[in-house]
């Protein structure tokens, strides 16, 4: 299994590490409130949810396993 890094937020000023990651071989998971963000042009994967929602990322997150 690929091991994966999950951005919070997608936006321009995250564009230069979620491309890093990529070529570095991860595989990109991006959360955003925003489905137009930047950013999502990038990901593997993205899901609608925001940085402030603790309980569901971490929820989400033990999904990956």
């Amino acid at each position: 299994m690929k091991k994966a890094l999950i951005f919070l937020g997608c936006s321009d000023l995250q564009i230069p590490a979620i491309k890093w990651a990529k070529e570095a071989g991860l595989s990109i998971i991006l959360c955003d409130v925003n489905p137009n963000s930047p950013g999502r042009a990038f990901a593997d994967e993205y899901i609608n949810i925001g940085g402030d929602e603790v309980e569901r990322l971490i929820k989400y997150a033990l999904t990956k396993k």
